[in-house]
């Protein structure tokens, strides 16, 4: 296939919204930011972020998880740096402040899995939004029966409000929206 503005083509996405299945194709332009070899290297290899963009997921769930990565990045900065920083600035041990948990790594799996339409991305999120949803009902009940608003315990809640959000648009969709959560196969 050879062009004038020496494009390489990367492959089809077909996408179906229901009547009919449009197909487009994806070109790279050669001379802008990649040479003619790694856009032929970006044709051949199954490349990370061309899977991620030829996933097309209904825009309020890319929304949400896109809204899911930056809780977790808020989330990390809030439990983890700050409370180091504070430590370190005022020479105390460096996990005096942190209350350790593995919530951001699994925010961020589900949004991955949202973005790249896994088979399981539906029951997934009903799984972790109804769980996020009772356990941080549970602290905020525990916290609000005895409020504690010191900088720690103030970052906490403010971030905690923000996941709640998130996780309760998130289950209230896949409860009521299941047309949304297609799986890339489903829709080509």
């Amino acid at each position: 296939m050879a062009t004038s503005t020496r494009q390489a083509l990367i492959g089809n996405i077909s996408t179906n919204n229901g009547r009919q299945t449009t197909e487009t194709r994806c070109f790279l332009r050669a001379d802008d930011s990649f040479s003619a070899s790694e856009a032929v290297y970006l044709r051949t290899q199954k490349d990370f972020r061309f899977s991620m963009s030829a996933a097309k997921c209904h825009p309020m769930i890319q929304f949400l998880a896109h809204a899911l990565v930056l809780v977790a990045i808020w989330t990390v900065v809030i439990k983890y740096l700050f409370p180091m920083i504070f430590a370190a600035a005022y020479g105390e041990p460096m996990g005096r402040y942190i209350y350790w948990d593995l919530w951001p790594l699994a925010h961020l799996w589900l949004a991955r899995v949202l973005l790249t339409q896994a088979p399981y991305q539906r029951y997934l999120a009903v799984a972790m939004s109804g769980l996020e949803i009772i356990i941080i009902g549970w602290f905020f009940y525990r916290f609000l029966s005895a409020p504690d608003w010191s900088i720690w315990r103030t970052n906490w809640f403010i971030n905690k409000l923000f996941v709640l959000a998130v996780f309760v648009a998130l289950f209230t969709f896949s409860l009521t929206k299941p047309g949304w959560f297609t799986t890339s196969k489903e829709s080509a």
